[in-house]
């Protein structure tokens, strides 16, 4: 798991071999492969596998049903994740996470030295500067989550979330912003740090406002909101006529990228709305299926965050997955290999307890 973990801060070729090698390694044997997919619910999973597979292909949509595959592979990591997470090794790769962001600030930082153009963004080492601002995201909300769960290397996660602040300002990724100060706020609010939550809700309002009112340039892409709004409503209308026509099985993943020109929408790969996206793609049966697989997980989530089990890893979990939902409301950059990978490493954790009940049972 941690040269997995390693991979994701790589380009997503190396992220996309490590999510291979582990999909070979759990189906070369009955019994791994027989533990690995005993989960609740796993025939919803293989309907869907099915699903996004067989659909794109009955429209010869290739590029489609390759999506579909590497959906798989991420699916299929998840679940192996979930049979071998343990605290200490969320522990490690968050760590590697923090340190790897570092290097990949470096990266971003000589990009943007030796592209002198107006207006470019760095990536470091992800497809886009979308899908590093999401990583730089997740990296900050795991070092708040450790700041305020344990007293050990604060200063460590401290200059992490500093470097990674600059990080986002370099890449400008305006919809990372409001999923980090969810988040924070969420998790401020979980851990009972009432009287920090409001002082930050206070620096939150204020520096935004500031943003708004001052011509600091902190996001230059801050003056083109109009535009971008603009851009995502004829998105968002090109994905609702794709619905209605297709609202049974959807056309595959990546639907959007196919459908937007009879609709006059943007051209893009996808509609930009994690509300709009699964069920464009994936139609109700689909978008269904992966409800029925993820409502038990997120359950025991809840449940083990009431009652006080799992340690503090419930908070992490649904900190990261508000952030996803807040980022996702306008930019679906969960749906690439590194993101989901990251984000899927703290939610596989929610299965830490019944992997020691397995180990002692063994």
């Amino acid at each position: 798991m941690l040269c997995a973990a390693f991979s994701i801060f790589l380009p997503f070729i190396f992220t996309g071999l490590s999510a291979i090698f582990i999909t070979i390694y759990v189906l070369s044997r009955k019994d791994r492969m027989l533990r690995v997919f005993n989960v609740k619910h796993i025939g919803a999973v293989l309907l869907f596998f099915l699903l996004i597979l067989i659909v794109p292909a009955c429209y010869k949509r290739w590029y489609s049903v390759l999506a579909g595959v590497v959906f798989i592979l991420i699916f299929i990591f998840f679940l192996y994740a979930r049979t071998v997470m343990t605290k200490q090794l969320l522990n490690w790769i968050i760590d590697l996470s923090c340190i790897m962001s570092g290097v990949n600030f470096l990266v971003a930082i000589i990009q943007k030295i030796v592209i002198r153009k107006d207006g470019y963004r760095p990536d470091a080492c992800f497809f886009n500067p979308n899908y590093y601002g999401m990583i730089i995201e997740f990296v900050i909300i795991m070092c708040v989550f450790k700041i305020l769960t344990s007293k050990k290397k604060q200063w460590f996660y401290i200059a992490t979330i500093a470097v990674n602040a600059v990080a986002l300002l370099v890449c400008d990724s305006q919809s990372a912003i409001p999923a980090v100060i969810c988040a924070i706020m969420l998790m401020l609010l979980l851990t009972k740090h009432y009287k920090i939550a409001i002082t930050f809700v206070a620096l939150a309002v204020g520096g935004i406002l500031l943003i708004i009112l001052l011509p600091l340039n902190i996001f230059p892409r801050f003056g083109i909101v109009d535009v971008s709004s603009t851009v995502r409503m004829e998105i968002w209308t090109a994905a609702i006529h794709g619905i209605m026509k297709h609202p049974i099985f959807g056309q595959g993943v990546l639907t959007y990228a196919f459908i937007y020109e009879p609709y006059n929408g943007y051209p893009t790969t996808h509609a930009h709305s994690i509300f709009l996206d699964p069920i464009l793609s994936f139609g109700i049966v689909g978008t269904a299926l992966l409800v029925i697989f993820l409502v038990p997980i997120y359950k025991k989530v809840i449940k083990d965050y009431v009652f006080s089990r799992n340690g503090k890893i419930p908070i992490l979990i649904i900190a990261l997955t508000i952030a996803v939902f807040v980022h996702g409301a306008t930019d679906l950059t969960i749906l690439w290999l590194q993101t989901a990978m990251l984000f899927l490493i703290p939610l596989a954790c929610s299965n830490i307890d019944e992997n020691k009940l397995q180990e002692v049972s063994l």
